[in-house]
Parts: C-alpha cells; sequence; structure tokens
C-alpha cells in the first residue's frame, strides 16, 4: 500500500465497532468451528469465519510448522491459532486465541514470515493501531518475533537510519527501513527486508541465529523509487525478481553468496509486453512462482497478465510474454492493486481482481496453468461484492486448500484439480521406529514445493515453501501434524538437492503404527509407515 496518496483512498478502515469487546476476549480462549452451522458449500467455497457472528476480525495469515495456522486479529496486537480437528478438517477445528505482540504493536502492511526454525517474525507496518482500533500512518521501524513452543512474543531490533542521497545531491541519515516492507526468507533461513524509501535500493538481512541484522547497498533498481511498493518472488535458483512499479520492468537481485560481492546487485529482467503496474499509485499485482519455473505477473490496472521465464544462467536476463487478461461476467477488465494470488496443487492460479484501485466490487478468477484462459469463478465469495483487492489475504493450507478472507469472513477454497505425481516432496531418509517426547531427521527431495504457494502485490505475502509432517494413526485414522523446525533449505524447487528437517513427537502422542507423509504448499508426498512408541521418560 503507499500510505502518501493525496485523497487517502487507499487508508484502510478502523477496527469494527465492537473492537474493544473483541480485544478483551482473553487470551487463551477456545471457540469451536463448525462449518454445517455456518455459511453451506456453495460450489468449492465454505465459510470458516462466517460474517454474521465471528469471534473476531481476520486478517493476514501464516502457517506455522506444526500444522496450526496463526490469523491476525485485525486492528489488534492478537493473533488467532486454528487447530484442525482430529480428521485433518480445518473447517471443524478450534481456534485458540493467542498472547499477544509486545508494547501494543498493531501494525497494517509489513513483513511477516514463518522461519526455518519455526518461529515468525513480524516487522515494519505502513499503518499502527491505537489502543481504541484506529490506524494512524506510522512507517514503523519496530518487529516482534513469535515462538509457538512457548506461546510468547519477543521484540526486534529497529534498523539504523541510514545515507540518503537526494536528487539535489544532498546526503542525510534517513530512516530507509519501516513501513510496508517486502521481505523474503531466503534459500539460507535468513530474512531479507527491502527497504521503504525513495532513493534507495537498500534491504537488510536477519539473522535468525542472533536477531541481528546486517545492512545492504545493493545497485542495480531504478533511482528514484528503489523498492517501495515492489513485490518479491523467490526463485528456484536463489535469486529475488521483482516487477519495478515506477518503470514497469523487471529486474532480479543476486544476494552477496550468489553474487560474489558485499551487498550483491539488482541486474535487468527483461520488459514485459504489456503494462503491469499502476503508473499513478504504483502498485502491482502478484507475482506468482508457477511449478514450470515461470513466474506470473498480475496487473494492477485490467489488461493482461504477464509471464517472466527466468534466465538458465546466473546473469542472464530471461524474457516475457503477454498472458491472459482477467475479464470480469460483464466484460469488464479487472486488475490486482495490491492483493493475493495462489499457486493451486493443479498449477491453477486463484487470483482477485476489481475494476479500479482501492475500490470494490472484487471477483476472483481462476488462471489455467498454460495462462491462457482467465475465467472468472462460477460461485464467488459473499464477502467479494464489498472490498478492494487490497483487503484480501490467502494462505495455502495443507490439505490443498486455499484460506481465503477479508475483514469480517474467512473462507476456504477447496480445488478440484490435484497435482501430478512428480510434483510431490519425495521422503528418501525417515525411521521406521520412533519414541514419543524425542525428535527425528526426515530428508528427501522437493520438500520445499516448487512455488511459495500465496502472494501479494508487495506486503502481505504468506509463503509456505517449507515442510510439514502429517501423520494419521492406522487404526483410528485420526490426523495429527508434528511440529517441524530447522530445515535445510527455504529455498523453493529444489530439484535433486537432498533437503532435509527435524521433526518433534510430543510426549503424549499416541503410540503405534502410523502412515506419515511430508506436504508442501497442500501436495503430499507418498506415505511411509512409522511405529511411534511409548515414551520412556516419567
Amino acid at each position: 500500500m503507499r500510505a502518501s496518496q493525496d485523497d487517502n483512498d487507499n487508508m484502510p478502515p478502523p477496527a469494527p465497532s465492537h473492537w474493544p469487546e473483541a480485544a478483551g476476549v482473553p487470551a487463551g480462549t477456545v471457540v469451536q468451528l463448525n462449518a454445517n452451522t455456518s455459511s453451506a458449500m456453495v460450489g468449492t467455497w465454505q465459510s470458516l469465519i462466517p460474517a454474521d457472528n465471528p469471534p473476531f476480525y481476520p486478517s493476514t495469515s501464516l502457517q506455522l510448522t506444526n500444522g496450526d495456522v496463526m490469523i491476525r486479529e485485525y486492528g489488534t496486537p492478537y493473533w488467532w491459532a486454528l487447530h484442525p480437528d482430529a480428521t485433518g478438517n480445518y473447517l471443524k477445528g478450534t481456534l485458540t486465541k493467542l498472547a499477544p505482540m509486545p508494547n501494543g504493536y498493531a501494525p497494517l502492511y509489513e513483513c511477516h514470515a514463518v522461519l526455518a526454525d519455526g518461529r515468525v517474525v513480524v516487522f515494519g507496518g505502513e499503518y499502527l493501531f491505537d489502543a481504541n482500533g484506529n490506524p494512524t500512518v506510522a512507517e514503523a521501524n519496530e518487529g516482534a518475533i513469535y515462538d509457538p513452543q512457548t506461546n510468547t512474543w519477543g521484540s526486534l531490533p529497529s534498523l539504523p537510519n541510514q545515507p540518503l542521497t537526494f536528487p539535489n545531491g544532498k546526503v542525510y541519515s534517513y530512516k530507509v527501513f519501516g513501513g510496508d516492507n517486502s521481505c523474503v526468507v531466503m534459500p539460507n533461513g535468513q530474512l531479507l527486508l527491502a527497504s521503504n524509501q525513495y532513493y534507495t535500493a537498500d534491504s537488510a538481512l536477519l539473522d535468525p541465529k542472533t536477531l541481528t541484522w546486517t545492512v545492504l547497498h545493493p545497485k542495480g533498481l531504478p533511482y528514484t523509487h528503489g523498492n517501495l511498493e515492489n513485490g518479491w518472488t523467490l526463485l528456484p535458483d536463489g535469486s529475488v525478481f521483482t516487477l519495478d512499479v515506477e518503470d514497469n520492468s523487471g529486474y532480479r537481485y543476486l544476494p552477496p553468496w550468489l553474487d560474489g560481492t558485499p551487498n550483491g546487485a539488482w541486474i535487468p529482467a527483461g520488459t514485459p509486453p504489456v503494462q503491469l503496474s499502476d503508473p499513478r499509485d504504483y502498485e502491482i499485482g502478484p507475482g506468482l512462482l508457477r511449478p514450470d519455473g515461470t513466474v506470473l505477473v498480475v496487473p494492477a490496472l485490467g489488461g493482461n497478465t504477464a509471464v517472466y521465464t527466468p534466465p538458465t544462467s546466473l546473469h542472464g536476463t530471461g524474457s516475457w510474454s503477454a498472458s491472459a487478461s482477467l475479464i470480469d461476467a460483464n466484460g469488464i477488465p479487472q486488475g490486482t492493486c495490491d492483493g493475493p494470488g495462489s499457486v493451486l496443487p493443479d498449477g491453477t492460479a486463484l487470483l482477485i481482481g476489481a475494476p479500479e484501485c482501492y475500490a470494490p466490487p472484487s471477483t476472483y478468477f481462476s488462471l489455467d496453468p498454460s495462462g491462457t484462459t482467465a475465467s472468472p469463478l462460477a460461485n464467488q465469495p459473499a464477502f467479494a461484492a464489498g472490498i478492494p483487492t487490497f483487503i484480501a489475504f490467502n494462505l495455502t493450507l495443507p490439505t490443498g486448500q486455499v484460506l481465503v478472507g477479508s475483514l469480517n469472513e474467512a473462507d476456504t477454497f477447496t480445488p478440484s484439480g490435484s497435482a501430478p505425481w512428480d510434483w510431490a516432496p519425495v521422503i528418501m531418509n525417515s525411521p521406521n521406529q520412533v519414541t514419543a517426547g524425542t525428535t527425528f531427521a526426515i530428508s528427501g527431495y522437493q520438500f520445499n514445493g516448487l512455488t511459495q504457494g500465496s502472494y501479494y502485490g508487495d506486503d502481505g505475502d504468506s509463503f509456505t515453501n517449507y515442510p510439514l509432517v502429517r501423520v494419521t494413526y492406522r487404526p483410528t485414522g485420526a490426523v495429527s501434524y508434528l511440529r517441524t523446525h530447522d530445515h535445510t533449505s527455504m529455498g523453493v524447487a529444489t530439484g535433486s538437492t537432498l533437503v532435509g528437517t527435524q521433526v518433534d513427537i510430543p510426549a503424549n502422542m499416541q503410540d503405534g503404527p502410523y502412515d506419515l507423509v511430508v506436504v508442501a504448499n497442500g501436495i503430499a508426498s507418498q506415505s511411509v509407515k512409522i511405529q511411534i512408541h511409548k515414551s520412556t521418560k516419567k
């Protein structure tokens, strides 16, 4: 989002009027969900958090490595944990209110990510909500880190001012980090954070072990605009792709360990044959890495989508081609002026579009894996007609469904297609006998999936390119997720590279025979058999 727009079309709404009562619900409160008592199934949509009686107003969502989903309570420092039921069904699971972020920190439009060790990072915020749920423009240079193991938050260090050279040649010490920063966890597990100011392309790396920042000063992006409002997409070679909203051209960032220079560098990635960025508001739609290795970029305003094909060499440019347009049922072109998009298990893209920036109505579309046909979905979630695209959020669930929502409702979209067998993770090394209360290693191929799952224009990505482990108790069919952590890679489309993760077994886990699968972006591996024995600890 762009806070400086004169007419404030994009100013977010305050938290709903019942916010004080909702915020007063104590941490630890549990809400039982039952999809059959809320909205009925409409085609492939089903209500998770109904609009008529929501326990809270949902916003950003993230997939934890223990199988739970964290959902932000809009306008507050709180998140909720969505835990699936004993069949693995999220629609009939439970919602538990978690501990609040520290110091009343309640950002909107910020960096958020799940780290390789399973912790959650939140940093920045174009807006901050006050104690009454009212947003103010903040460009916040602060953050927090959450440990799901202990349900506790800690503060992250802010970033220091950086030298900023203005067009008049003068150099100032300036706050360049904070606000609606793009960010991505790199294959080595470090978090790469974008600056959010004109006249700089600075970025910063967060070391998850020490929680310290290293500021980088790469060159190569257009001087005037830097990374402001640009979205980031991690590519299989470990570079980061962006479509610059100022000059409507592609760029790739080669980090220091690939480029061989102290700061890394942005290099040209060609110019699309169509206009993708919004030349007035400098917005862009999501850039979705697809299973075939190409990036589908959705325009901010009505027009063709475009496909970027990365180069075969590290310093190459790559190429572009035009793709299908989003046209609603009335023949009106649609764009995603900030907003989400997801890659479904079969490679179809689930997209949202609207005829104007920052204004409803919105329409959900599917774009086939070849990129030739984009169609409005026959059935739309009820909330779509009342929201602009930037209000929506997506998260790819381990079931292959997509959690989709706005401020007063959250639904699940169940796709009809399935993934080809060779897109699934492949387990190569897994023990067949383990003990409850211990940790074991598992390894194989494609544990990070072929995409990052769900994307957003520039600040609402909810990536899921990391392995989850799901087990099914064979005597009863009961489903559980085992916490994964310390993944050997946070890359994407890792190919023939052997990757792995650590898996924790709860001490109170039912002993007996299980079928185990590794899941990435809603696609599960073939199962392997595992026997869990009772813990010997007293």
